[in-house]
């Protein structure tokens, strides 16, 4: 059996809908976004998409920008 399926067989049925929510219509979005959205559909979306990257079944790449902003204008602030 191959490896992503068997991660995706051993969720619980809320994971697997937020895992083919995501895959299906989330895909490069925000994740305050996803999470907004997926509440609103009565999905637990903090605990699931935890499970999903621990699972490594879905990575987030920012998780928040404005952190990642605010530390790039100290780091230019810094070299002058």
């Amino acid at each position: 059996m191959d490896v992503l399926q068997e991660s995706f067989e051993g969720l619980h049925s809320e994971d697997k809908e937020i895992f083919l929510h995501i895959a299906c219509f989330f895909k490069g979005e925000k994740e305050d976004y996803v999470k907004r959205i997926l509440d609103v559909c009565g999905l637990h979306s903090p605990i699931g998409i935890q499970i999903l990257i621990e699972r490594s079944l879905i990575i987030i790449r920012e998780r928040d920008t404005r952190k990642k902003r605010g530390k790039e204008k100290q780091r230019g602030r810094n070299r002058n």
